[in-house]
């Protein structure tokens, strides 16, 4: 089966009636018969409630709700913390490299609510419409905190738009891992500073997908002369978490350009198209 993860912009393509009708046909399909599962993540639902229009919301809701039983995949800050994390616990042998499966994914975490006891007997099976009917319902203060993520998110992403020279510096790296190291270990114990400089030494970005992949994208976005904006930080939430980890990912034609500037080792990382026909002609000759 192929995780395949559609940018917003492409779900708003199909909700309006203006994606080709015979290549959302031949999508719903692979989706019918199981050889395409669809992956959300918490950028859809940022985007799908920033949507002003509450006719074009609804539509949104509807199409994205019809994809099936989707998967749900952590957004980029918490698989950043936990790659990092368990690389750690590797380091001092407090855990065998255990494998992240960011399809397991609570993300209510990322806007600090439990997921309430209606959706966690769900796992990570949650329909699109019980999301939403969820955060509808919620608080002002959940509804702010959800809605603010591109914006809270900016500051640590802004320090990695450094000189156009070149990639991040050892000391810039180094400074924005140190951000993620827990601060103690199992049991309570103190990471010291002198354990996380042993940890920095040594470590190997690409033992993190999400972070090494977020460094690299805003680097190449930096050397094109770009000023971040919260607008981009949604657009990292979507490209981070479905480029590491899913299979296919459609996106716009900006970001598909950056990150196939990437040099990833091949097979590990998603398949990027920047139009539904692209990747649609790829999924059906793998499938």
């Amino acid at each position: 089966m192929i995780r395949l993860y559609l940018d917003q912009c492409h779900w708003s393509d199909i909700a309006r009636d203006w994606a080709e009708p015979k290549d959302v046909q031949r999508l719903h399909a692979l989706a019918d018969t199981g050889r395409v599962q669809h992956v959300f993540s918490i950028a859809h639902i940022i985007e799908t409630l920033q949507c002003k229009q509450e006719k074009v919301k609804r539509l949104l809701i509807d199409c994205m709700n019809s994809a099936g039983i989707p998967l749900w995949i952590k957004c980029k800050d918490i698989l950043i913390r936990e790659e990092v994390t368990s690389y750690f616990l590797e380091f001092m042998g407090r855990d065998q490299g255990a494998h992240i499966d960011p399809f397991s994914a609570d993300f209510f975490k990322s806007i600090a609510v439990r997921r309430p006891a209606a959706l966690a007997c769900r796992r990570k099976h949650l329909s699109v419409k019980a999301i939403f009917r969820f955060i509808e319902k919620a608080s002002p203060a959940i509804k702010r905190r959800l809605l603010a993520v591109g914006e809270t998110e900016l500051t640590p992403t802004r320090a990695l738009f450094h000189a156009r020279t070149g990639p991040p510096s050892l000391e810039t790296l180094n400074a924005f891992v140190d951000l993620y190291i827990p601060k103690e270990l199992p049991g309570g114990t103190p990471v010291t500073p002198r354990v996380k400089h042993a940890f920095l030494v040594q470590f190997d970005l690409a033992r993190c997908p999400a972070l090494m992949n977020l460094i690299w994208i805003v680097h190449h976005m930096s050397r094109a002369g770009l000023i971040p904006e919260a607008g981009d930080i949604l657009d990292l939430y979507h490209a981070i978490p479905a480029y590491s980890y899913c299979d296919v990912f459609v996106t716009d034609k900006r970001i598909a350009d950056f990150i196939r500037r990437l040099k990833n080792p091949p097979g590990r990382f998603a398949a990027t198209f920047k139009s539904l026909p692209q990747a649609l002609r790829y999924i059906e000759g793998i499938v």
